[in-house]
């Protein structure tokens, strides 16, 4: 994947939130920028980690990308940034049609 690498947070720290969630996060997720069915690999160049309701927030921008329709939410730049990265990924590799609707 070409671009800048986004690095892993730990565990317990939200890539696309650089502030602290109200109300506190209760899980972090292991998002894969590139979707696995959109042919993302799980590597450390692909992956990122988030909090459920950025991962949420950050599938429905892709998935807004991916059908070119106007997303139901804004999200912010660090979540719009995520998901124009996996759209990139996905054209580049021509799966776009792959991409899930998991928003």
């Amino acid at each position: 994947m070409d671009g800048p690498t986004v690095k892993l947070k730990p565990p317990s720290e939200c890539a696309a939130a650089r502030w602290i969630h109200h109300p506190p996060a209760t899980r972090y997720i292991v998002h894969h920028i590139q979707p696995q069915t959109a042919g993302g690999k799980s590597v450390p160049d692909n992956q990122t980690t988030l909090c459920d309701n950025c991962h949420y927030t950050v599938h429905m921008l892709l998935w807004s990308l991916a059908r070119k329709l106007p997303p139901t939410a804004k999200g912010t730049r660090a979540q719009r940034k995520l998901a124009q990265q996996g759209y990139d990924a996905c054209v580049l590799a021509g799966t776009t049609l792959k991409i899930p609707n998991e928003g």
